[in-house]
């Protein structure tokens, strides 16, 4: 008996000890980058795609206004919150419910966006989300939107937006518009005959569509190369930094990727270093939409 409550005291000891040098390298880690300025920046460290969506909702949604999600982690969450595997949902999960009705419903509600973290999205273990309609509309513009993502990690907005306007928001910020079945017609500039484009996909997303990019321009002798992480991340398209993964397609003006949930980079290169711009097309779609001849993916 003594020997197993020595046993348990060892194991909660180390528990202790390990869980508090975790915190501290997160917290040391935290400050090091810049410092945490509140609790949401320091729980980035540890929760950084989620962290970054409960800023933004906390930041963009009003305190009336409420946010649809399977998230337990309600208590970072200003607005409040209406649980997707709740009593409340119930009404969504009817065999014979259409999209509408399920929008209607949440409308009724008072829910203006719905919040997709990536652990129900990545997981597959949450039968709840399978089996939720809205989930296979996540990200049409006709329907779901997508406002804002960071990794897998993803807000949606409840009923249709400006299109024209939400594209020209994203694209402003040198993002991909993460908006499914959308054909986007861009003049891109290039800087030493280079574009870079963050690609954020939502879990939602994964492996469920494919990405196009296409470059029109005459002539078009282009490098398109898609990398894991984020822009800052990139010292220079040549000399990314250490560890830094990265998949290419070499001199072809055509690239069809089968999506992965999280960060990425979209990089153009262009064999013309003096080139200052190129005309491409963008476009997300869902697996199935696009036939096979077409696709080079990695």
């Amino acid at each position: 008996m003594h020997k197993l409550v020595l046993i348990l005291t060892l194991i909660l000891v180390y528990s202790y000890f390990l869980t508090l040098g975790i915190s501290l390298g997160g917290y040391r880690t935290s400050n090091y980058e810049g410092g945490s300025k509140d609790v949401l920046d320091y729980l980035s460290y540890y929760y950084k795609d989620d962290a970054k969506c409960w800023r933004w909702i906390n930041k963009h949604v009003d305190s009336n206004e409420r946010i649809a999600s399977f998230e337990i982690r309600c208590y970072y969450i200003n607005s409040d919150v209406f649980l997707l595997d709740g009593r409340e949902a119930a009404p969504l999960y009817r065999s014979n419910i259409t999209i509408d009705e399920a929008l209607e419903y949440l409308i009724s509600r008072g829910v203006k966006y719905i919040l997709s973290p990536a652990w129900a999205s990545m997981s597959g273990v949450l039968p709840a989300y399978k089996s939720l309609i809205i989930t296979s509309y996540l990200g049409d513009p006709d329907y779901l939107p997508a406002v804002y993502v960071h990794g897998s990690s993803a807000v949606y907005h409840v009923g249709p937006l400006d299109t024209d306007d939400l594209v020209a928001e994203y694209l402003s910020n040198k993002i991909l518009p993460p908006l499914l079945g959308l054909n986007i017609d861009v003049n891109i500039t290039l800087k030493g005959g280079v574009a870079i484009y963050s690609l954020e996909v939502p879990g939602d997303y994964h492996q469920k569509a494919y990405l196009t990019v296409e470059v029109l321009s005459e002539p078009s002798a282009v490098i398109i190369e898609i990398w894991d992480g984020n822009p800052e991340y990139i010292k220079s398209v040549n000399r990314p930094a250490a560890g830094l993964s990265w998949k290419r397609a070499a001199g072809n003006s055509k690239l069809d990727w089968l999506l992965q949930g999280g960060s990425h980079i979209l990089v153009i290169k262009s064999m013309n270093s003096q080139q200052d711009s190129l005309h491409v097309k963008l476009k997300i779609s869902r697996r199935g939409d696009i036939s096979w001849k077409d696709r080079n993916h990695f």
